[in-house]
């Protein structure tokens, strides 16, 4: 006879074992996105690499990574942007500043821009992976708590009870 089953607080370890679920669903839902993430990337920077450097000039490889997709494409884009210099006067001050740091400057933010696009979604990753193990915990101590009470209850506390 099992002394659990009528019980009703039984609905606190089933929550807790389908939160625990929810989170490991989340989570490799999360992994097999940024797998598919890191591949694409992967596989779009080797084919814009592999046309970049067999380029026979700057301004054909400008021209070639204008209409790239890809991390790398993306950063060798803006770098193209930040070294055009117009004709005549600078007009702000992103113009009137050293051409080397303006690069190094646009070179940084896109590079800023691709870092957190790639770890997006790692918080919550984190967050389920640091929060379940209490939850786990909660779950086992709430269960433990529920067998004593049986056992309590049957008024036979032998070693077969327990066990």
């Amino acid at each position: 006879m099992n002394l659990l089953v009528d019980s009703p607080f039984q609905s606190v370890e089933h929550a807790v074992i389908w939160l625990l679920i929810g989170f490991s669903v989340i989570t490799w839902g999360l992994a097999l996105i940024k797998g598919i993430q890191f591949a694409r990337q992967r596989h779009q920077d080797r084919k814009f690499q592999k046309g970049f450097w067999s380029a026979t000039s700057l301004d054909s490889a400008a021209e070639q990574s204008a209409g790239q997709n890809g991390a790398v494409a993306r950063v060798v884009q803006a770098g193209f942007a930040a070294i055009q210099v117009q004709g005549g006067q600078p007009t702000d001050l992103a113009q009137s500043i050293n051409h080397q740091d303006r690069l190094e400057r646009a070179l940084r933010q896109q590079i800023q821009r691709e870092r957190r696009s790639l770890e997006s979604g790692l918080a919550v990753v984190a967050s389920i992976g640091s929060t379940s193990p209490f939850i786990g915990l909660f779950g086992t101590v709430w269960g433990i708590m529920e067998a004593l009470k049986g056992i309590s209850a049957a008024g036979n506390a032998s070693l077969e009870t327990v066990a």
